[in-house]
């Protein structure tokens, strides 16, 4: 029970500095937007309707007429689209802005709590530290991860509000981009226990979110294929070494694009057990090097 303790302090105290709270606005901001800023009306057409953002139409249209109302001048769009557009609108805005503001919230937490005075006291009670630390991570986690599913499901509601139209591969969506930031927190942390800082903690996740995406990427340029044989063997095996975070991002587009061509979608460069398999074992290997860092530095 004292270690649920120490998570459920780590998400509180978030609040009580009120990082979690302008995390919340933010989230509260987008979703009025959405709610007051997009106008959908149905047509005679049930798999059509009109679409507005801000009321505004386009002026360029042979069909505006400004002495009509505006369903009347605007073109009529699928109703499938507006679901995408919507969703992708929450996930997009998730990811990756969402996900590293939450990054900067919880790494701020972590370097305050791992400061010697705090530590001092923490330690002195009969606590293990690596369970300390696994719970601040825990703690950490649940915070971000109740903000983001609460952002999602009052986006889903809306989106249901406005089209009639259920989404819950939003959710799945969003489960999956938690992934994601589950690993970067893990690397994180692991910075932070090393510096006791925020700032290097944070730029050096930004700096290996990056480099995993172009290492990801790199086989998808032409010259890649001019590479010497040796240095495409090294980035392969980095490939199949680090997390798959790119594929994870385009596993959650495709969820909330079921009604796209197939050939437009982004494609994975790995199968999907492979990506869960060895993202997994990474995030592990991770927290596993990150507490025993901390268990065995001095205070």
């Amino acid at each position: 029970m004292k270690y649920v303790s120490i998570a459920w302090s780590t998400a509180g105290e978030a609040w009580s500095r009120k990082t979690a709270l302008v995390l919340a606005a933010l989230a509260v901001v987008v979703l009025l937007f959405y709610a007051f800023g997009m106008e959908v009306t149905n047509s005679d057409d049930p798999d059509m309707v009109y679409f507005l953002v801000l009321g505004v139409v386009n002026p360029l249209d042979e069909t505006f007429d400004s002495e009509l109302p505006a369903a009347s001048i605007q073109r009529r769009v699928p109703r499938d689209a507006v679901v995408f557009f919507s969703a992708a609108y929450a996930l997009g805005l998730l990811n990756p802005l969402g996900v590293f503001f939450a990054l900067f919230v919880v790494i701020t937490l972590f370097s305050a709590a791992l400061k010697k005075q705090r530590l001092y006291w923490v330690l002195a009670k009969p606590v293990h530290r690596v369970g300390f630390l696994l719970s601040m991570y825990a703690g950490g986690l649940l915070l971000v991860l109740l903000t983001s599913m609460g952002f999602l499901g009052a986006m889903a509601a809306l989106i249901f509000w406005k089209t009639g139209v259920f989404f819950p591969e939003l959710l799945v969506s969003g489960l999956l981009v938690m992934f994601n930031f589950a690993i970067l927190l893990a690397f994180a942390m692991l910075i932070v226990v090393w510096t006791r800082s925020t700032g290097p903690g944070l730029m050096l996740t930004g700096l290996m979110y990056l480099s995993v995406s172009f290492l990801q990427a790199l086989p998808g340029f032409g010259y890649y294929q001019n590479l010497p044989a040796w240095s495409r063997l090294l980035v392969d095996g980095a490939y199949h070494i680090l997390p798959k975070l790119s594929d994870l991002e385009v596993l959650a587009q495709r969820h909330i694009s079921g009604f796209l061509p197939a050939q437009i979608l982004p494609q994975l460069r790995s199968g999907q057990s492979a990506l869960f398999a060895t993202s997994a074992a990474f995030l592990i290997a991770i927290l596993a090097i990150g507490a025993w860092e901390f268990q065995r530095r001095d205070i």
